[in-house]
């Protein structure tokens, strides 16, 4: 597959909040970011890889009721990313993936 981006995780980071979230730009680093609370406000955990000048995101959200949960990909992009994005050098580019979920389990 060419381009395609793989989130192989190196280590793991527990966040109390997003201040303690703070993205590894060395080279081929992907972290998993675990919330301390298991009832996080948007996300259940965040991938990050940096690669080649770029810094890729993928929150991730499990939900087991799509029709009875909260738009919680909306909640991440509008609360939780506005914060994290400022905590990122501005030399970098950021992509982030679409949220990834769980369904139908």
């Amino acid at each position: 597959m060419a381009n395609s981006i793989r989130f192989k995780v190196d280590s793991h980071q527990f966040f109390s909040g997003v201040e303690d979230i703070n993205f590894s730009l060395s080279e081929g680093a992907c972290t998993f970011y675990l919330p301390r609370k298991w009832n996080q406000k948007s996300i259940d955990g965040l991938l990050a890889l940096y690669k080649t000048g770029m810094l890729y995101i993928a929150p991730i959200q499990i939900t087991l009721d799509k029709e009875g949960h909260s738009d919680s990909e909306g909640a991440f992009f509008s609360g939780i990313w506005p914060e994290l994005k400022s905590n990122i050098p501005k030399d970098i580019r950021k992509i982030h993936k679409e949220m990834l979920r769980k369904r139908n389990i």
